[in-house]
């Protein structure tokens, strides 16, 4: 199935990209759910980052890049740009739903893998 996915694209570049993907959404869901337990905290217990408007969250940038060393509007999140993605193109929306699929398991694996890492070193 990757294969097909992948078509002539060559499979290093084809893992480069799966990577980077891998990446942006690790760091989105983290930096979505640093502050949305931080205003939970605050006592905010319905606040959702995702569902903010970007003039809403722009205040915090400076504060944020300070703390967590970068910072992503909630409409730059990996779970908002998915939402965007072309639902009326079937071609196109059949092979995003794949290539999900295969990077959710690739998600899955990595993250395995460092939460495995991080209990290694605090044994």
């Amino acid at each position: 199935m990757a294969n097909e996915l992948r078509g002539s694209v060559d499979g290093w570049d084809s893992k480069q990209y799966v990577l980077g993907m891998l990446f942006y959404r690790y760091i989105s869901e983290n930096f979505a759910r640093y502050i949305n337990a931080g205003e939970i905290e605050a006592g905010n217990a319905d606040f959702d980052y995702a569902s903010l408007s970007d003039s809403d969250a722009e205040p915090a940038r400076e504060e944020l890049v300070d703390t967590k060393g970068y910072f992503i509007l909630p409409s730059e999140l990996f779970c908002n740009v998915r939402e965007k993605a072309p639902k009326d193109d079937k071609e196109y929306y059949a092979a995003v739903v794949a290539n999900d699929k295969i990077a959710e398991n690739e998600y899955n694996l990595l993250i395995r893998s460092l939460q495995k890492s991080r209990e290694m070193r605090n044994e």
